[in-house]
């Protein structure tokens, strides 16, 4: 199979999970993120990829249905599908602008992760992290 950086990296543990992630307070975070939302990946193929994650329902990925992505519109000249896996929604976005922020993302760095928001525990900081704090990274805290 042809290297492709659109696909996820999928793990399956089967050991209790107190044997491999901690509890209590070893597991808040002091900025209140409570677990991965959605994670957004960028890609120069929608149709392609959307049909390899597709192939990958085996793995208990879901698709969602197809409709508007909040934050994410045609307008902007973007294409979106997603997914859904346990909790965390797989969101892909094809660009069919090159000037727009997706369209220089995929030229400067290809295809691959583009943003993740993560879920917040109630009364959290809500709204997008600093970038320069965040080493360029999009990390947007959600309800």
């Amino acid at each position: 199979m042809p290297r492709s950086e659109d696909l996820p990296f999928l793990m399956s543990d089967v050991s209790a999970r107190e044997l491999r992630a901690p509890s209590g307070d070893a597991c808040r975070h002091a900025n209140g993120a409570g677990g991965i939302a959605r994670v957004v990946i960028a890609v120069t193929d929608l149709d392609r990829s959307r049909s390899r994650f597709a192939a990958m329902q085996s793995s208990g990925l879901e698709p969602l249905a197809a409709g508007p992505t909040p934050g994410y519109i045609a307008e902007d000249g973007l294409r979106t599908a997603g997914f859904r896996l346990g909790t965390t929604e797989l969101l892909l976005v094809e660009s069919e602008d090159s000037k727009n922020e997706l369209g220089r993302h995929l030229d400067e760095h290809g295809e691959g992760p583009y943003e993740m928001e993560l879920r917040t525990v109630s009364g959290a900081y809500r709204g997008t992290l600093n970038r320069r704090l965040a080493h360029g990274a999009r990390i947007r805290m959600v309800a």
